[in-house]
């Protein structure tokens, strides 16, 4: 009896010993969040690739400085990377090339009032985002930004400058995009590859019309009230036949698309844009202003908005979604951008929302996730260098606790909510963001932006 007593617990010490071993075995060594190192091993993940091919794991991923350098079956090897300094455990977790935001505005205010870059930086770091595409900000400011960017002084994602020229004359026009080719803009050194997207959608249902769209005789388009209220019976006017060669030859001159369609969401639904549950962390007292009704903002035009404004929006996207869809059939290359500090949409989590409205749209889950990183990529023209996780692309990627293949919202910062043993539990979210070789904890990086929002708030 007595040899007995003593058996079990030295059985159940050995068991923990070994389990306990095991953990520190599969623990991150050498890891400290906003460092970037000569090597990185990244063990046992899922990988979720830019291209539209399916789920594949377990994989170890090896980057160097700001590059991938290997891709390879994962090594179960207990010793298999002892001797490693630097590695992060990916067991369970799944890894994505970095999100590409090809939307985007790095505002430094809303409504004149000054809102800061970190802000909206550690944001979409921490929803999983490593580019940008600025297509309109403080010219001066945000070169200063993407410098700071590129040489790691900040945390923030890439910064690719796409500014917007104008003139009402061909000379004026001549000089504007001068001034933005002076100023170094990232649009220049894209131009010799010829890519070129339509950003939004107003012009593809304009150019099927069969005439003039059926505005009321009062419509002011000055009034954003009643623009955007008419925008939402454009798509219902299209010729449908009209709207087909308009698509293909979109296609035929390779012209992408941005739909962006997230930004307009609010107005098929706007009580769930007011009332999205990241505003009471996250959302910024200066944006939060900014999104009340007030003619003088851009995108805040909800006053005397109706159920019947909600379901012509409700058709227009039907309609619109199926356009984006029939285009991808044909071979056009779809993008993801989300437009965010307008209407409603808080930076980084309103372009996961847009993923989602993608796959409402029609779009396999696969599909989903290469809209937002491949074709991202190829419509920056540079499908060489990003949106892929392959040996020789650039250190942009994401680990990720669940399958956004299974539920796309396991993206989001917050997660969802699952059943596991009987038990509700949180699950998901972006853990770990790297951007260019530079590793950022996801769940630090909320932190910091709570923090931010609940001292402006109490100011």
């Amino acid at each position: 009896m007595k040899k007995n007593t003593w058996i079990v617990p030295a059985a159940v010490i050995l068991c923990l010993s070994l389990c306990a071993a095991s953990l520190a075995a599969a623990e991150n060594r050498g890891i400290e969040s906003g460092q970037r190192y000569d090597r990185v091993v990244i063990r046992n993940v899922t990988v979720i690739d830019g291209k539209g091919t399916p789920a594949r794991g377990p994989l170890d991923i090896i980057v160097e400085n700001n590059r991938i350098s290997a891709v390879r079956s994962a090594n179960r090897s207990p010793q298999a990377y002892e001797k490693e300094a630097h590695v992060l455990d990916g067991t369970g977790l799944y890894a994505l090339p970095g999100l590409i935001n090809n939307h985007a505005h790095i505002h430094d205010s809303r409504g004149r009032n000054p809102i800061p870059f970190e802000y909206l930086y550690k944001i979409w770091l921490a929803c999983g985002i490593t580019t940008v595409r600025d297509v309109g900000s403080n010219t001066q400011l945000t070169l200063e930004e993407r410098e700071k960017s590129a040489e790691g002084s900040i945390a923030a994602p890439r910064i690719f400058l796409y500014m917007r020229c104008g003139g009402g004359t061909p000379e004026q026009a001549r000089r504007s995009v001068q001034r933005v080719k002076e100023a170094g803009a990232d649009a220049w050194d894209d131009a010799a590859f010829g890519v070129s997207t339509v950003e939004h959608w107003y012009g593809v249902p304009d150019a099927a019309l069969p005439g003039a769209q059926n505005f009321p005789p009062w419509y002011n388009y000055n009034d954003e009230n009643h623009r955007f209220r008419y925008a939402g019976h454009l798509w219902r006017e299209a010729a449908p036949g009209s709207l087909q060669e308009v698509l293909r030859t979109m296609v035929d001159k390779g012209v992408g698309w941005c739909p962006t369609f997230v930004i307009y969401e609010a107005n098929r639904d706007l009580v769930r844009a007011q009332n999205q549950p990241w505003f009471k962390d996250y959302l910024h007292p200066v944006l939060e202003e900014y999104f009340k009704p007030d003619p003088a903002n851009h995108g805040s035009y909800f006053w005397n908005w109706t159920t019947e404004d909600e379901v012509f929006w409700k058709e227009n996207f039907k309609i619109w979604m199926k356009a984006v869809l029939d285009f991808a059939r044909m071979g056009g290359v779809v993008g993801c951008g989300e437009d965010a500090g307008y209407i409603y949409m808080l930076y980084g989590f309103s372009l996961i929302r847009e993923l989602e409205l993608h796959q409402e749209a029609g779009f396999h889950p696969l599909d989903v996730i290469q809209n937002a990183t491949g074709n991202n990529a190829r419509l920056l023209g540079l499908e060489k260098e990003l949106g892929r996780l392959r040996a020789g692309f650039l250190a942009d990627l994401i680990l990720v606790e669940g399958n956004p293949l299974e539920n796309m919202k396991y993206l989001y910062p917050n997660g969802v909510t699952v059943l596991e043993e009987g038990k509700m539990v949180k699950k998901g979210g972006v853990l770990w963001t790297i951007k260019d070789g530079f590793i950022y904890h996801a769940p630090s990086l909320l932190q910091d932006i709570k923090k931010m929002v609940e001292e402006a708030r109490g100011k």
